[in-house]
């Protein structure tokens, strides 16, 4: 695959999109059918490279296929992604020889998931020991394609049933995950660091596993937030957010004791782009994020100019200074007072919506906290002002 897939992956997961990836293979890729001394050469870069095709060549090329389908599964079950591995050969309706479980669905081909329609799937009941195949032929393989589409994207007939997935596996709820914690004195503040598990970078316990305490809750310095906008009061000035248009050019204005202050216009999807106000040391932060920007404006300015940055994330107030989480070049780091602190991220789980907005980052109570990925490991990641 062309390189940078893995950060685009990232960048998706990252703004809350639920992320299916197909990875869709030929026959001939999945079985060479090769014998002999042969050249290859590959029809996109035009490189070559001389083999000689036997049996111990092959073998290596099924074992190292099937490694790379196994790490692109893990890359993406840590990320909360669905990973579907697809033969172009296979047809859902001829996908199952009798020995299997047969998969019909109204849909001609696998590819047709991706219409917004609904499938319905007949799936009829089986003994779970035939509805997976032995691997080694095509039934296998696309029972297995079948069931997880099934699972994932069809409305089963009642009355039958779909083969199951795979038992998760189990991790003890319990298990401590010991924090690294740093004193950044140049700016005053605390940051604790736990490297975690993929299984457990989404767990609900992560936080009282790592810092002995579970993430922020509520903090009165948010505005209130409602159909028609988001309100915050600070002193005698009262700031609020409106919105007009539609919504693929949807805008949104702060206005300050009924004076407008700044506009963006983006595009309302799944999640109001208008996120929230927080009172940052007497100043109004206003975050405004959509798939295809998020900014924070601050003391009236949008800090992707002020900054030179990609995009500004998730406001807090820490000990009477701004801190949030900036993003360029694909790379994120938090920002405190106007300077970056702490190492960079290849990305930090950011999300407005669904059950992914439960790991997102959370800020109240005078903490900050979120979960990020530098190269192949996990993190969890709590800042605090120094007492």
């Amino acid at each position: 695959m062309d390189e940078g897939w893995a950060d685009g992956l990232r960048a998706l997961a990252a703004r809350g999109f639920e992320v299916t990836v197909l990875h869709i293979l030929s026959a001939d890729e999945v079985s060479p059918e090769l014998a002999g001394d042969l050249k290859l050469v590959d029809v996109e870069t035009g490189a070559e490279v001389e083999i000689t095709a036997d049996y111990d060549l092959l073998q290596r090329y099924q074992d190292g296929l099937k490694a790379w389908q196994e790490e692109l599964r893990q890359f993406c079950s840590a990320r909360g992604m669905h990973y579907v591995p697809v033969q172009t050969s296979v047809r859902l309706k001829n996908c199952c020889s009798p020995s299997y479980a047969n998969v019909e669905c109204s849909n001609e081909n696998i590819a047709a998931h991706i219409d917004p329609g609904p499938t319905v799937c007949v799936v009829p009941a089986c003994d779970e020991s035939d509805c997976l195949g032995d691997g080694n032929d095509g039934g296998g393989f696309a029972v297995g394609v079948a069931a997880e589409l099934a699972a994932a994207h069809c409305d089963a007939v009642p009355g039958t049933k779909v083969p199951p997935a795979p038992p998760a596996t189990a991790t003890p709820s319990g298990a401590q995950v010991p924090a690294v914690t740093q004193a950044l004195d140049d700016v005053g503040l605390i940051w604790r660091e736990c490297e975690t598990t993929s299984e457990r970078y989404r767990s609900p316990d992560a936080a009282q596993s790592c810092y002995g305490r579970p993430a922020p809750g509520a903090d009165p310095r948010q505005g209130v937030k409602s159909e028609q906008g988001s309100r915050l009061q600070i002193g005698a000035d009262l700031y609020e957010t409106r919105h007009q248009g539609e919504w693929q050019n949807w805008t949104a204005t702060l206005y300050k004791n009924g004076e407008p202050v700044k506009s963006l216009t983006g595009t309302f999807g799944v999640y109001d782009p208008d996120i929230s106000l927080w009172n940052v040391a007497d100043e109004a932060a206003w975050e405004f994020a959509d798939p295809n920007q998020a900014t924070i404006v601050y003391g009236g300015q949008d800090l992707r100019d002020v900054y030179q940055i990609g995009g500004a994330y998730a406001p807090y107030d820490l000990a009477g200074k701004l801190i949030f989480v900036s993003m360029t070049d694909g790379k994120y780091q938090v920002m405190y007072d106007g300077k970056p602190v702490g190492p960079k991220f290849d990305s930090v789980l950011i999300a407005y919506c669904c059950e992914e907005s439960a790991y997102s980052i959370r800020q109240g109570e005078g903490r900050y906290t979120f979960r990020g990925e530098r190269g192949d490991k996990f993190y969890l990641v709590e800042i605090e002002a120094k007492p």
